[in-house]
């Protein structure tokens, strides 16, 4: 599983991902993908060298994060709603 998503294959996963949150809504798609993308990230940012390069996925997997936050914060709140 872990060379699987770490591949060219791995990241047409990810990128495969996204295209399905854009496609398919309001269904916890998107925190799928924003997870697999923060694994992605993770790895890349152990694998290289480049401190600019670590200090951008390091962005990245901040952004997703906040993305996870957000949804979930709209997810709760649509179920407090409810009741």
């Amino acid at each position: 599983m872990k060379r699987l998503l770490f591949s060219a294959r791995g990241m047409k996963l990810v990128n495969a991902l996204f295209f399905l949150t854009l496609i398919i809504r309001h269904n916890g798609m998107s925190m799928v993908a924003y997870g697999a993308w923060i694994i992605y990230l993770r790895y890349c940012i152990s694998e290289t060298s480049s401190p600019i390069t670590q200090k951008i996925y390091k962005g990245f997997v901040v952004f997703a994060s906040a993305m996870i936050l957000l949804n979930l914060f709209f997810y709760i709140k649509a179920l407090v709603e409810l009741f």
